[in-house]
């Protein structure tokens, strides 16, 4: 018999055991478990940190000691009992490659896993229960639910569970197992484990079935007939608001509800029925099960409920009395959007994005300099210290940003101001001094080749590394200290939604002279004089430089040194303009001290890992540039039109389909084009090619339709201007939209399917950075006239038609104008049309160019191709927002008030 070589058998009586199972990570991505253990840590982190949490609060907060509240810290502790099953053997396998779990050890773990899933399954039933009496039968809803009913039945469900699931491991020790010991997952699982046994195994799986229907399949089916019930009492409310009030009160429960069963459900059929399914998917789905809901369940409850989420907010950011001092303030009121406060959460969203982007490419920094021997230089060990100080300067400031955004959380006390506020001070000067370093470093390396590894050692690198922070830490430990004893005034408002030290400074209301000299002085002799040093080591470069002999090796010398002036300008000019901002423009709106106060945070640590990635960051920076503009201008275009009643007019409502279109259309391609220029990432799926294309395809043909209904528009509002409302209706507009989307779908999505049917020769190399219809059916080997025709078809029915119906129009328009009796009512009529106008141009233009050098332009350069190709897709999306910006008079007002409102 065959089996791994560390596993001994024991023979009972007449079957035998294994002394050990061998647990498995994640398939195929065993050389990457260390890495991969980052998010899980973090995972398991914030399922006992949430969990913890929820039972202190509920602990100590007496307005929840309600039958509610119990049953969610019952939940608590069993999310909290599955991680910590879980979590040993998870990362044991994870970080020390400790695959083995003996046979008892095993059958132990399955049956406190089984067991805590069949109670959280009772206890969500219960809590089912507890909504169905809270809202159908609420006046009897404490004398049903008392604290002695709630214990009972807590008592009920563990009994239940652990009486349910005793014949488990009994059933399995009974069993003969084969040589194979390997399980499918870093635990133990029943059904795993039962199908590596040789014997007959009828009766555990009948047993097993059996107990799963009775418990788990019962506990859903009475969840469900309690939101029936639930259901039919809240239709019976009087008002809508009433219903939506009482339905709120469930929606924390269906959210974990759903997180729950499905991915159990999922786990269960795919064990007994799933055999053909890959590893990954089985283990993807196993942690989802079991890692998912304990890390969840605590902030779907912090978000949905409001109880919870104040006790949450009193603990943590609310400081008691007795802390306070009688002259500082118990707490600081951070800086919102002025203009945007009903906007937060979906300004939080691009932020989020940009940390995501900073987070993800310093990691991947570290993670490549870690790796990779040949980058064990001092130049990339330089590097590593500013790709860790940019994770902990964002990281020190942006969650409290979102939190404030997502959860409305203003509030920071005062100490954790002062704190951060450190932290924020003391890592810039640490990045300064590290960017004087890597100066001194290209001076070396240029200047002095020949002794540069013998100057620059990694001792000393590390010396430098340890003295920049020294540095950074004794000139601004001060800031804090000199705040400490100042009073301060009434005002508590920020002028940013994070602690810096000259805003908190100017809320004092006693002389801060000593404070406004120290501050100063300190930023003098530190980023002062880190830039004054790296100017001087850049003069003594370049002097060198230009005693080459030749052109080319001067070029050649002065490009290792791009990538650093790059980060230099990236650190000091956001720096200097905020210190400008905060020292001399005190006139100026609240939105530029937001907006300065976060590039300073935000742009150096997003670009600095970007910048030494590729050397094609040069051509995607325009691209990058190009695509900010258009999200945010749509952006802005679609909360201006939602906010604003006066603009739910068809011409506006066109408007916000045409922005709609253009982030979709600038996303479908944006984010893989940059890829490809930042990390090289030139390969892309063939489904996901055919998905890109499709919606490329599809929403430049919507784009199409929505210029062709403003062109309607325009004819109606000129031509039939008493007719115009009740032509275009608000019913009617959004018919139309549903009809362009719709011919979009239907007359695109035949491309993917005939391009599927094609073969493909050897050459795989697309001719843009995106798939386009014409330039995957060029890669073909087989006969593709039937793809070329029907394309063809496509761009006339959809192109041509939508082309002739606004000439069409515009002729129509132009005689309606030509017949009216004043010049400044003519140019009054077609200014109306002037913004439309350019846009078509806009769209049209590339649109035709890249249509006909695909079919007739053999001998245009590729990358004439290619760069025509991605204006196509970014100049209408970039140049919409800005041209109806400019030239529609209502939303240019909108936008100038959105920007110049000043704060209370």
């Amino acid at each position: 018999m065959e089996h791994d070589s560390h596993t001994t058998w024991e023979f009972n009586g007449s079957f035998y055991q294994p002394s050990a199972f061998l647990m498995m990570g994640i398939p195929g991505l065993e050389a990457l478990h260390h890495w991969i253990s980052i998010p899980f840590c973090a995972l398991y982190f914030i399922a006992l940190l949430g969990n913890c949490l929820i039972l202190f609060i509920v602990k100590k907060t007496q307005s929840l000691h309600e039958p509610m509240y119990y049953f969610l810290s019952m939940l608590a502790v069993t999310d909290l009992g599955l991680v910590l099953c879980t979590l040993p053997t998870t990362l044991g396998i994870f970080w020390f490659n400790i695959r083995r779990i003996g046979f008892d050890a095993c059958l132990t773990q399955m049956y406190f896993i089984h067991i805590l899933s069949f109670i959280e399954s009772s206890v969500l039933l219960a809590m089912a229960f507890d909504r169905f009496i809270a809202i159908s039968h609420p006046l009897r809803y404490p004398s049903i639910l008392t604290k002695a009913t709630v214990i009972k039945i807590g008592l009920a469900i563990i009994l239940r569970g652990m009486v349910s699931l005793l014949p488990i491991p009994f059933l399995l020790k009974r069993l003969t197992y084969c040589g194979k010991t390997e399980l499918s997952h870093s635990f133990c699982f029943h059904p795993d484990i039962m199908n590596l046994a040789c014997a007959d195994i009828k009766v555990n799986v009948f047993y097993g079935m059996i107990i799963l229907l009775s418990t788990v399949g019962m506990d859903l089916i009475f969840i469900v007939l309690s939101y029936i019930l639930i259901i039919k009492t809240v239709i019976s409310l009087a008002t809508k608001e009433e219903c939506l009030k009482a339905l709120n009160t469930c929606v924390s429960h269906i959210c974990a509800v759903l997180i729950f069963f499905i991915p159990m459900i999922g786990l269960s059929m795919i064990h007994r029925f799933g055999k053909n399914i890959p590893p990954l998917v089985k283990t993807s789905v196993a942690y989802t099960y079991l890692i998912i809901p304990p890390a969840l369940n605590p902030i779907i409850y912090s978000i949905k409920s409001s109880h919870i989420r104040e006790a949450l907010f009193r603990a943590l950011w609310r400081k008691s009395e007795s802390d306070c001092s009688d002259l500082s303030p118990a707490s600081f009121i951070l800086a919102s959007i002025p203009g945007l406060e009903a906007a937060h959460f979906w300004v939080a969203i691009p932020l989020c994005s940009v940390y995501i982007m900073a987070v993800a490419g310093n990691c991947a920094v570290l993670f490549i300099v870690k790796t990779e021997p040949s980058l064990h230089v001092p130049m990339y060990f330089f590097l590593c210290m500013l790709a860790a100080i940019d994770l902990a300067l964002s990281t020190s400031t942006v969650p409290r940003v979102l939190a404030f955004y997502w959860f409305n959380t203003r509030e920071i006390s005062f100490s954790a101001c002062l704190i951060q506020m450190f932290f924020i001070h003391t890592l810039s000067a640490i990045e300064s001094t590290i960017l004087l370093a890597m100066a001194v470093d290209r001076y070396v390396a240029i200047c002095h080749p020949l002794r540069h590894a013998a100057i620059l050692t990694n001792a000393t690198t590390v010396k430098i590394g340890l003295a920049a922070m020294a540095r950074g830490v004794l000139f601004f430990l001060p800031l804090p200290l000199l705040l400490l004893p100042l009073p301060f005034c009434s005002s508590r408002e920020l002028s940013h939604s994070f602690c810096l030290h000259q805003d908190v400074m100017n809320l004092a209301c006693a002389n801060t002279t000593p404070s406004v000299v120290y501050g100063l002085t300190a930023i003098l002799l530190v980023m002062g004089l880190d830039a004054l040093l790296i100017c001087l080591s850049y003069l003594l470069i370049l002097k060198s430089v230009l005693r080459l002999a030749s052109w080319r090796e001067r070029l050649k010398v002065f490009s290792t040194c791009i990538a650093h002036i790059c980060v230099v300008l990236a650190f000091y000019v956001p720096l200097i303009g905020l210190s400008v901002v905060h020292r001399f423009g005190k006139d100026l709106a609240p939105l530029v001290h937001i907006i300065m106060g976060n590039m300073y945070i935000l742009v150096p640590a997003v670009l600095n890992p970007i910048i030494y990635g590729k050397e094609q960051f040069w051509i995607a920076f325009p691209f990058c540039i190009m695509y900010t503009i258009a999200v945010l201008g749509n952006i802005i275009l679609l909360i201006i039109i939602k906010t604003e009643p006066s603009l739910h007019e068809p011409m506006y409502l066109f408007l916000a389909m045409l922005a709609f279109t253009d982030l979709v259309l600038s996303t479908s391609t944006l984010p893989k084009m940059l890829g490809i220029f930042w990390l090289g990432s030139r390969e892309i799926g063939f489904l996901s090619c055919l998905a890109q294309l499709f919606f490329i395809h599809t929403f430049s043909s919507v784009e199409s339709g929505v210029l062709m209904a403003m062109a309607l528009d325009r004819y109606f509002a000129i031509c039939y201007p008493l007719q115009h409302s009740s032509i275009l209706s608000m019913p009617v507009v959004v018919a139309l939209g549903i009809l362009v989307l719709v011919r979009g779908v239907l007359l695109v999505s035949p491309f993917c399917f005939l391009l599927h049917r094609l073969s493909f020769c050897q050459h795989h190399v697309i001719s843009h950075s995106y798939c386009e219809h014409m330039a995957v059916v060029k890669l073909a080997c087989g006969d593709t006239r039937v793809n070329v025709v029907y394309g063809l078809f496509v761009a006339f029915v959809v192109t041509g038609f939508d082309i002739v119906l606004i000439f069409v129009s515009y002729t129509m328009i132009l005689r309606v104008v030509m017949r009216l009796s004043s010049t400044d009512t003519q140019l009054k009529a077609f200014s109306t049309c002037a913004s439309h106008a350019c846009v078509i141009l806009a769209f049209y233009v590339p649109a035709l160019f890249t249509f006909l050098t695909h079919r007739f332009g053999q001998s245009v350069p590729p990358h004439v191709h290619i760069m025509v190709a991605n204006l196509y897709l970014l100049v209408p999306p970039m140049l919409n927002p800005i041209i109806y910006g400019v030239r529609t008079k209502q939303l240019c007002e909108k936008m100038v008030l959105l920007f110049q409102q000043k704060g209370a």
